[in-house]
């Protein structure tokens, strides 16, 4: 392959891993919310008289 073509390739592989990693960071971050809601009682929220 000439060197262009090395580069876009390095380019596009470089992209990809980089989206799909910030694709796993936030989809960690709202399975951590939402784990962290059901967690939590419904009545624990309520102040109680």
């Amino acid at each position: 392959m000439c060197p262009v073509c090395m580069a876009s390739a390095a380019l596009v592989a470089g992209s990809v891993t980089t989206t799909g990693g910030v694709t796993a960071f936030v989809v960690n971050i709202f399975r951590k919310r939402k784990i962290a809601r059901m967690s939590v009682p419904k009545n624990a929220t309520r102040k109680e008289k």
